[in-house]
């Protein structure tokens, strides 16, 4: 990539190879010395010679072919001897490419990205007071991983004013950009942060000098954004471009002020809500992070609003965490009502993922004591606990740290945020609330602090929603629902529109009031919506995602397989978009469509990967083995990384799938004694009941549960209970089907219906029982159930 830097000479050699000229595989070089020419080779030196090359071998040629007699045999002995040494040198690198090899590919990729940059900043240096601007824009897009650059005629007046020069070509382009799009290797390789190295932001290193040309920037972008109400994407990737700039610099021992590392990481951060992959997060909080110290309120508030995205990677969610627990220690931070607000926020946000379980404990113990610590009549106060009340009405929270009956405190709260929501005037002279709002937007108004109160009232109303959804109150569920998607339509946020529009289609399937080909019509009523109004982002793709699974499994219902062969492949991005909601759908359509032409691969291990920030980790060595990734001896070496008592239970579940006798007997027993245990069997009895199942008809589940654990071997019981999350059951079971594994396909219906909610202890009762005719309509019916409940 990029011009062939000065004094540089490439000589390669070309061959016919299938009738095309192609370079000359190494491999087929391996035994020979550059001298062994044979006469076959000089018709592709020919077709070489042919060719125009840079400058430097141009001249060079011209040179040779004029030369005669002593001078030519003058030069024919430096060209015999320039050969030796290429033969010689290819010698050592094939002597040295072993030792390359058997390094880790992590520590290969380190390695190159390490030697790349480096090659790129000496490179772009000498560019940096001329290209400096276009370079952020680049640098911008790269970490937003959108990888068509914007073309000046293709904008508006106003952005082409505020973005000016950077949208004009320069020299880093030939570097950086190949038919005005970054390449994925330079994306891949240039542009994310290495973050356990020393090189963490590789091509912005080479504009450091113009730290305060960057910051001046920053500020400008600011001013106009603010002047005009509202920010563009292309300026959020521009300012982002310029805080990785800035942010190396200051890492680099530059100095910057609080107000402009403020103005930075507020402009910066809003480019996450147009990010192409939710995976690019921790690489842009890498970059904010350099300034975390000058602006800590600031990074506060972007960590509260990355923590309420759906479906987080692990490692995102784990980093958030960190970053949230050293700031909740900072005495700058705990000293206002605000900060102290913006750390609860971001814990209660945090809290909704599932595989923070081990984190639990201590977020719980914090949301308590910050709750505490904010008056519940001020507005900060009612938003706070809104926040807490919808954690324990979706059931996240196991205790209830209000102490009251939450739904009749959730009604009388949304009451209050209305009578908040029409008195804005007050709201904008109050001070503590003020700092939050200004944290969180470019230009603060009427409309925007109206806009806040909704939301907060939209999320309790959803927890509501939830709540009456779980314990199978569908009409009441569906009625909130409709409810919240008018409302989020009313504002224009068109992404909660569609998915509480597709809860609607859901729970009516569920309910029986709608199905075959009217469920049909209303996905590809809402997904045409989601097509014709959303931008392919990140957060947006959530939405298309699962309108379109919904839409698959409809068609399916119907066995329309030519339709699902058509979506699935115009718009298999968005069928990948979303690792957890892709696995299922295909699973359930391989279920569904059965030994119909159209099939979607699922491989053990992609599953596992979708669905292991669920999974607990001291079985998961066992698992892998249960499913042929590894093999004993392996899953035996992934236990020995745990500590403790984690690292005995590993082992015995490994010995379990082995098959060992003793261990397998041992888990059936400790199975049956958590089965019958007497607290736990009164509340399954209560909920059984509670849906109308008969005391025979519950001693009838109770020995066909029992009949299932004793007969199934290892590799199945671990399956059973490997999964906190009922959707990592579900993928486990729709994989037992798919593998015409019914025996562990009922257990793992019958099992997960003991721990759950009313609603899904329902669903996997009517799976179970009309469990595995795969032409059964009533089973086919209940699956697409359950799979509707976990999107």
């Amino acid at each position: 990539y990029g011009p062939i830097p000065e004094g540089v000479t490439y000589i390669t050699k070309a061959a016919i190879d299938r009738g095309v000229w192609r370079l000359v595989d190494k491999d087929s070089l391996k035994e020979k010395q550059l001298t062994d020419l044979r006469e076959e080779d000089l018709e592709p030196t020919a077709k070489w010679l042919s060719i125009e090359h840079e400058d430097l071998v141009e001249e060079t040629l011209k040179e040779l072919a004029g030369l005669r007699g002593e001078k030519e045999k003058y030069i024919k002995n430096g060209l015999n001897s320039l050969v030796e040494a290429l033969g010689w040198g290819y010698g050592k690198v094939k002597s040295e490419r072993k030792a390359f090899e058997e390094l880790k590919r992590e520590k290969v990729e380190d390695n190159l990205t390490f030697f790349i940059g480096g090659r790129l900043n000496i490179a772009l240096k000498p560019l940096s007071n001329n290209c400096w601007r276009r370079a952020a824009l680049i640098i911008g897009f790269g970490l937003a991983g959108i990888g068509l650059m914007p073309k000046a005629e293709d904008l508006p007046e106003y952005v082409r004013e505020s973005l000016k020069s950077a949208l004009n070509k320069c020299e880093v382009d030939e570097y950086l950009l190949a038919d005005n799009r970054i390449p994925l290797f330079v994306v891949g390789l240039a542009f994310y942060p290495v973050m356990d190295t020393t090189h963490l932001f590789n091509i912005s290193g080479a504009f450091v000098d113009k730290f305060s040309d960057a910051v001046g920037e920053i500020n400008r972008i600011n001013s106009i954004a603010e002047e005009r109400g509202g920010i563009t994407v292309n300026e959020e990737f521009y300012s982002l471009g310029l805080a990785s700039i800035i942010a190396n610099a200051v890492r680099s021992g530059k100095d910057i002020s609080a107000e402009d590392a403020d103005k930075t990481i507020k402009v910066a951060s809003f480019a996450i809500d147009n990010i192409r992959s939710t995976e690019l997060i921790v690489p842009i909080l890498g970059v904010l992070e350099l300034l975390r110290d000058k602006a800590s309120y600031t990074y506060l508030v972007v960590l509260g609003r990355v923590a309420g995205i759906e479906n987080l990677d692990p490692d995102t969610v784990i980093y958030v965490l960190e970053q949230l627990n050293k700031l909740s220690k900072r005495d700058d931070i705990m000293e206002h009502k605000w900060s102290v607000f913006g750390v609860l926020i971001a814990y209660v946000n945090l809290l909704r993922h599932l595989y923070l379980m081990k984190g639990y404990e201590y977020i719980v113990k914090n949301i308590k004591y910050l709750l505490n610590a904010l008056s519940d009549d001020t507005p900060l106060g009612k938003i706070a606990y809104a926040g807490v009340l919808s954690l324990e009405l979706e059931g996240v929270l196991k205790e209830e740290i209000t102490g009251i009956d939450v739904v009749s405190r959730a009604k009388g709260l949304l009451n209050e945020l209305d009578e908040l929501g029409r008195d804005v005037k007050n709201l904008l002279n109050n001070i503590e609330f003020m700092e939050y709002v200004k944290s969180n937007a470019i230009k603060v108004d009427e409309e925007l602090v109206r806009r806040i109160i909704m939301n907060v009232s939209l999320r309790l109303k959803l927890a509501l929603a939830k709540y009456k959804r779980n314990n199978d109150e569908l009409s009441d569920a569906i009625r909130l629902y409709a409810e919240a998607a008018e409302e989020n339509k009313e504002i224009g946020d068109f992404v909660d529109y569609l998915i509480c529009s597709t809860w609607v289609l859901r729970l009516k399937f569920t309910e029986g009031s709608l199905s075959g080909n009217n469920l049909v019509k209303e996905y590809e009523r809402l997904f045409k919506e989601a097509l014709d109004n959303l931008k392919p982002t990140a957060l947006n793709s959530i939405a298309t995602s699962d309108i379109l699974a919904g839409y698959l499994v409809s068609l399916a219902l119907t066995n329309n397989t030519g339709r699902i062969a058509d979506l699935s492949e115009k718009y298999r991005g968005e069928l990948y978009a979303n690792k957890e909601i892709s696995v299922l759908t295909r699973l359930m359509l391989n279920v569904l469509l059965g030994s119909n032409n159209v099939t979607f691969n699922v491989s053990p291990r992609e599953l596992i990967e979708a669905h292991k920030g669920h999974m607990q980790t001291r079985f998961l060595p066992a698992l892998y083995v249960a499913l042929g990734l590894a093999k004993p001896e392996e899953g035996i070496n992934m236990c020995e990384k745990l500590s403790g008592n984690e690292e005995e239970v590993c082992k015995d579940v490994v010995d379990v799938v082995k098959g060992d006798r003793d261990a397998t007997d041992n888990l059936r027993n400790e199975l049956m004694k958590v089965f019958l245990a007497e607290d736990l069997r009164r509340e399954r009895e209560s909920r059984l009941k509670s849906l109308g199942v008969s005391d025979d008809e519950i001693e009838n589940i109770y020995d066909n549960y029992t009949d299932l654990v004793y007969k199934l071997d290892g590799r199945s019981l671990i399956q059973m209970f490997v999964s906190l999350a009922s959707s990592g059951e579900f993928a486990l079971m729709l994989n037992a089907l798919v593998n015409k594994d019914f025996d562990l396909a009922r257990a793992i219906a019958l099992h997960n219906s003991f721990y759950v909610p009313k609603l899904l202890t329902r669903l996997f009762l009517e799976a179970y029982k009309s469990c595995c005719d795969l032409n059964n309509e009533n089973f086919r019916q209940a699956l697409a159930k359950l799979l509707f409940y976990h999107f």
